[in-house]
């Protein structure tokens, strides 16, 4: 983009019939970054449905030095009656070659799902990193394999496992009150002015914003 800001929008982690290997396309633009010295990085997660929690590890890998552990699923074990730890669903990043380091700005939404807050939550707090939206994210990390049978055929699918931290703390996925989420470092507020930009002048607002912000980053102010 103008500026020399390279921009990327991920709307899921998923294999598809364009691209049959995601991992592989993703590390192509980041080595296409390098090579154009971009000033720094927009990566737009609004609207992203989520997918294989392997390749949201992947794609934070890229603006990471050093590993980061997001947190271990735990499922529901009917025979135990309680919670159990899935060894083999460790969400964890390491880090990734080429590495970026320059400014980034991860975009952020409610519409941002499932693994796609694994990117934003792996990469807020890093330095030079800034997650920025009007509303934080959905709060869905969680895995289903639950399933009620209702009258009229109807079926109810629900999540029987969460990610917890270290601590035992819950992980991205919100609450009861609804609670929880990836929220952003920076809220911009859902004004007359945001709104006109958006839906009378055809214009990105939040994305005007992340390229301020990389623009004055990157002239030192």
């Amino acid at each position: 983009l103008d500026g020399n800001i390279g921009y990327v929008n991920i709307l899921s982690q998923s294999s598809t019939l364009t691209t049959p290997f995601p991992d592989r396309a993703y590390k192509k633009v980041m080595e296409k970054f390098v090579r154009d010295g971009v000033a720094g990085v927009v990566l737009d997660l609004r609207g992203n449905s989520g997918g294989d929690p392997r390749l949201a590890a992947a794609f934070a890998g890229h603006f990471m030095k050093e590993p980061r552990l997001i947190g271990d699923m735990v499922a529901f074990d009917p025979r135990k009656g309680g919670f159990s730890l899935a060894a083999d669903e460790r969400i964890a990043i390491a880090p990734a070659k080429p590495y970026l380091d320059v400014p980034v700005v991860v975009l952020v939404h409610r519409s941002t799902r499932d693994t796609g807050q694994v990117i934003a939550a792996a990469l807020q707090g890093q330095p030079k990193v800034t997650v920025l939206g009007v509303l934080g994210t959905e709060g869905s990390l969680a895995k289903v394999g639950g399933e009620a049978r209702m009258p009229g055929g109807h079926v109810v699918h629900f999540p029987v496992g969460r990610v917890v931290d270290p601590q035992g703390g819950v992980v991205i996925t919100a609450d009861a009150d609804l609670d929880g989420g990836v929220v952003p470092d920076v809220v911009l507020p859902a004004n007359v002015e945001l709104l006109d930009a958006q839906f009378n002048q055809g214009r990105d607002p939040v994305l005007d914003a992340a390229l301020g912000l990389l623009r004055k980053q990157a002239g030192g102010g």
